[in-house]
């Protein structure tokens, strides 16, 4: 039977505690699990058990240090919480998990800021924006947020002879400052809605994300995201490609996306934002010459479909087998949307860096010259 005052399911001798069961925001509770649901629910007809005792939000890191997670999404304990907030818990955390500091001081440092002492049960009883506040200092700990600032051609573009950053073209002196053109790469099933609806980023879209199995909806993630603003993470001062629009000063370096280990068919656009955006490549540098990727990342909170010159087909073939680079084969021209005859020309002349040459099978972009900085 229910019990009439707290509500809780019961079979046998009950010590009731004289409270009802929270409520849980939309649905309802199955009477049998007491599971809370808001849709199709297939119950496991065995009822939860009790917290006893309570068991605190930090035992889902296993171990901060090497990270192990213990997913809250499927543990019967956590079934008092709301299954959309569990998956928000496992997202946030896996990625706490990832990003925090690499010294087991600071990430246990971080996430007793982050949860004290709290328990399943005080989680599961409050409120659901509080819930969400909770979850977001977990994405806090590790995700500094910047503002657009500068138009590409204000972004750093450095001199020839750089040590550290790449130039941007051997063709053309200061060419990104000149043009205000960057480069890109995106899966070919992602070509037509790009054409359509131009970049934008992953966490303004929850729904395509969730699908990815990135879970921010409501978060500080989508919320900031959805506000145009870019996040970076605090540790390797690298910026969270899913908040914005990442560039690359030059197209070789580009190839790289959407990552350097992907095999099949990408297509890479040549595009000149229109709005603000903010130069990580500075940032990285203001960080330390470790930090810098050398081709120049810049990041923008979108990109406007009249903001694409031009696309060309690529296959990437993955890392070689050392590990060395990743391999591509690049189409021999550009299919043109719009740009003036200048702009045209100068990124024909750029596609012959990612022609195979020789007749050889693939190009190899050395990761040594086109990915992070490694100082000798």
């Amino acid at each position: 039977m229910q019990c009439p005052v707290c509500q809780e399911w019961i079979v046998g001798a009950h010590a009731c505690s004289g409270k009802p069961l929270p409520k849980m925001g939309a649905g309802y509770q199955c009477p049998t699990c007491r599971e809370w649901v808001t849709g199709r629910h297939v119950c496991s007809g065995r009822p939860l058990p009790k917290l006893d005792p309570p068991k605190g939000l930090k035992t889902y890191a296993a171990q901060v240090y090497p990270a192990q997670q213990v997913p809250m999404e499927t543990d019967p304990v956590a079934r008092i919480v709301p299954l959309d907030d569990r998956k928000l818990w496992d997202f946030a955390l896996s990625n706490f998990l990832i990003s925090a500091p690499s010294n087991k001081s600071d990430r246990d440092r971080l996430l007793n800021e982050a949860l004290g002492d709290m328990t399943v049960q005080q989680f599961a009883g409050k409120p659901p924006l509080e819930r969400m506040a909770i979850i977001n200092k977990l994405w806090d700990a590790i995700v500094e947020w910047v503002a657009p600032n500068q138009t590409a051609r204000q972004m750093m573009d450095p001199d020839a002879g750089d040590t550290v950053h790449n130039v941007t073209s051997t063709r053309r002196a200061k060419a990104f400052a000149h043009f205000g053109i960057g480069f890109r790469c995106e899966k070919d099933t992602d070509l037509q809605r790009i054409l359509t609806q131009g970049f934008q980023p992953l966490y303004s879209l929850p729904d395509i994300a969730a699908q990815l199995g990135h879970v921010v909806r409501g978060s500080v993630m989508q919320v900031k995201t959805g506000l145009g603003q870019l996040g970076l993470w605090k540790v390797n001062q690298d910026a969270i490609g899913q908040t914005g629009i990442c560039v690359s000063r030059g197209a070789l370096g580009a190839s790289k996306f959407p990552e350097a280990t992907h095999t099949g068919d990408v297509y890479m656009f040549a595009v000149r934002p229109s709005n603000l955006g903010y130069d990580t490549e500075t940032y990285q540098d203001r960080k330390g010459h470790d930090k810098v990727w050398k081709p120049g990342e810049k990041l923008f909170p979108s990109i406007k479909k009249e903001d694409v010159l031009a696309y060309v087909k690529i296959k990437k073939l993955g890392m070689d087998n050392f590990g060395t680079g990743w391999k591509i084969q690049a189409e021999s021209a550009w299919t043109f949307v719009t740009g003036t005859d200048e702009e045209r020309q100068y990124i024909t002349a750029e596609l012959q860096d990612l022609q195979t040459p020789g007749g050889r099978a693939f190009l190899l972009v050395k990761a040594s010259q086109y990915d992070f900085h490694q100082p000798q």
